[in-house]
């Protein structure tokens, strides 16, 4: 494994948190989907968007029997199209079998896609994840479970978990980790600026790649989780950065002990719709 001559100089930001807390927040942070994940992500969600399974098995039935037939059979379906539409002859096949356990690696991939997915990207598949959730706690309930003969429930791919299973967890401990995971926000930055702060974290990803590639993690690999865990950064940011903005304008423009006429800040209960006082 090789280094990088000029980049020996680079130091982490001492304004950055350790290293060690990214190790922590790793086993937490959802892979970034590859374009294989990607097409099944478009299958599951075609599967929730053209399926009623919330409407055919949320309504009163005569009897707990009755309804966990409906859950089954429902189920079932979905089930069944989603190996068709990858492959028509296992589809056949599994009509005719209904072995479904056969397949269980299969489904259990499939939905920890969607929930990934979901986990990074909050405001995507609000209609179909509701749909999704439910399948999925049905699946698993001890009434329907057995008929199945597996569990569609399986952990989420976290870059931790993927750094272990190939040997690789030391690149989460590495000195250069906080800045090749940094989102450049712009702020109030120079366009020099930005471009010097992109440029260095080019250079440490590219570092890092290099120093811990193995048979077992290429530079590929390391690429996609450390822009995994940059997707969280940003993510976090775009929670945080407004909040510290309006801190920020709260602190600059207004004083608590004194209030100028017609901007007052506080809530009254009964005026202008407030419920609190």
């Amino acid at each position: 494994h090789s280094s990088v001559g000029p980049l020996a100089n680079i130091s982490p930001d001492p304004g950055l948190r350790t290293s060690g807390t990214v190790r922590e927040r790793s086993k937490y942070i959802p892979l970034r989907l590859s374009l294989g994940e990607r097409k099944m992500l478009r299958l599951v969600e075609a599967a929730m968007t053209c399926c009623d399974y919330t409407t055919e098995v949320d309504k009163p039935f005569k009897s707990q029997t009755r309804r966990t037939h409906a859950q089954l059979k429902r189920i079932a379906a979905i089930l069944r199209g989603l190996v068709t539409a990858c492959d028509y002859s296992a589809g056949q096949k599994l009509l005719e079998d209904e072995n479904y356990a056969e397949f269980d690696v299969f489904f259990r991939q499939m939905f920890e896609i969607a929930r990934r997915h979901k986990i990074m990207n909050p405001e995507k598949m609000r209609t179909e994840y509701g749909k999704l959730i439910y399948l999925l706690q049905d699946a698993v309930s001890p009434s329907v479970q057995p008929h199945l003969e597996f569990s569609v429930k399986g952990r989420i791919e976290s870059v931790y978990k993927f750094l272990e299973e190939r040997g690789g967890l030391a690149v989460l401990d590495d000195k250069l980790i906080e800045i090749a995971t940094e989102e450049i926000l712009a702020g109030k930055k120079s366009r020099a600026k930005i471009n010097a702060e992109i440029k260095r974290k080019e250079k440490a990803v590219k570092t890092i790649k290099q120093k811990y590639h193995t048979t077992k993690l290429n530079g590929e690999d390391i690429h996609l989780c450390l822009y995994s865990i940059c997707d969280n950064n940003s993510f976090l940011n775009s929670d945080r950065v407004p909040i510290d903005k309006v801190l920020d304008y709260l602190s600059t423009h207004f004083s608590p002990g004194i209030i100028e006429e017609g901007y007052s800040l506080s809530i009254v209960s009964g005026e202008d719709g407030a419920r609190l006082s």
